[in-house]
């Protein structure tokens, strides 16, 4: 749990850094160089393997949505210590490698470990969503700060996390993550569900 040990403590510094750089205006970015400094974050938080996927213009029209007090930097260590330690969905990466028990690339004690086990292989991307890769979320993703997860020696489906942009009356911000199955699967299970004519 060394991970999420540095994780924890990256999110400590990422609250007072970015409550001081935000201050009254609000800024969704803490520094100049956002994509920059989370992947330096990551990699710090022993992720250094997995493909970060940040691209400007995703960066720079979810950062315009809406006002946001939660910066960048901090969504995205929020949104991996989600992914990584979330329980409670059925379709999250947990589940999914409870259910894949019987042929898991990464064997390890404790779950989250195992996540994290996944997301620094080589293939696995992290990512921010946007108009070539959209939220399935409608129009709660303007109110979030949106990623996606790709861990293909796991499972084919894509994982999301959408962390609150401005919580309301200084609250920790709410992080909700979730799997989707990839198109090909959801057209398959949909043209089951149709009525045979």
């Amino acid at each position: 749990m060394k991970w999420l040990a540095t994780l924890v403590a990256f999110l400590v510094l990422l609250v007072a850094g970015c409550g001081a750089a935000q201050g009254t205006e609000r800024r969704a970015l803490c520094t100049k160089s956002p994509a920059s400094s989370a992947a330096a974050l990551l990699a710090e938080a022993g992720l250094s393997r997995m493909q970060i996927e940040f691209s400007t213009g995703a960066l720079r029209r979810q950062a315009a949505k809406s006002l946001s007090t939660v910066c960048f930097e901090r969504a995205v260590m929020l949104a991996v210590a989600s992914l990584a330690m979330e329980e409670r969905t059925d379709t999250g990466p947990i589940e999914t490698a409870r259910r894949r028990s019987s042929h898991r690339v990464c064997v390890l004690d404790e779950e989250p470990d195992m996540i994290a086990c996944y997301m620094n292989r080589p293939r696995s991307r992290f990512g921010l969503a946007g108009p070539d890769r959209p939220a399935p979320l409608g129009h709660a993703a303007n109110s979030a700060w949106v990623f996606w997860l790709e861990l293909p020696e796991l499972s084919d489906a894509t994982f999301w996390a959408a962390v609150e942009r401005a919580p309301p009356g200084g609250l920790p911000p709410r992080v909700i993550s979730f799997g989707t199955a990839p198109p090909r699967r959801r057209a398959r299970a949909e043209k089951r569900k149709q009525p045979d004519r």
